[in-house]
């Protein structure tokens, strides 16, 4: 880790997404200009408490993101509004979900859940 922060020493800024360690940390602090430290929510609560104010006292920002691993969830609902008209109008569902730009699958998932059937 410390050779990737080592080849960014004009960063302003950093990402971790693990509980980096107090010497990764000073290695970050001796080598980079950086102002500004983003911590996920799990790795921030795994940092001690004595180096977060530390690194405050350096003049560090740390900013706490509530990122979730995998890929980003978008809103289907307007999708799933668009391609249900659709199937109300006579379209079929192959149909109606390729003109709405979802998958069938999530198609009767949604259907599922909005009926009732499946509890989330």
């Amino acid at each position: 880790m410390s050779e990737q922060i080592a080849s960014f020493p004009n960063a302003k800024a950093f990402r971790f997404c693990s509980r980096p360690c107090a010497s990764i940390l000073a290695f970050l602090l001796s080598r980079t200009s950086a102002k500004t430290i983003f911590f996920s929510a799990s790795a921030y609560s795994r940092v001690r408490g004595r180096v977060i104010e530390s690194l405050k006292k350096t003049g560090i920002r740390i900013v706490v993101t509530h990122d979730t691993p995998g890929r980003k969830r978008g809103s289907k609902e307007q999708a799933f509004r668009l391609a249900k008209k659709l199937v109300k109008k006579g379209r079929s569902v192959a149909h109606a979900c390729k003109k709405a730009a979802i998958p069938r699958r999530t198609y009767y998932y949604l259907l599922k859940i909005e009926k009732g059937r499946l509890k989330i």
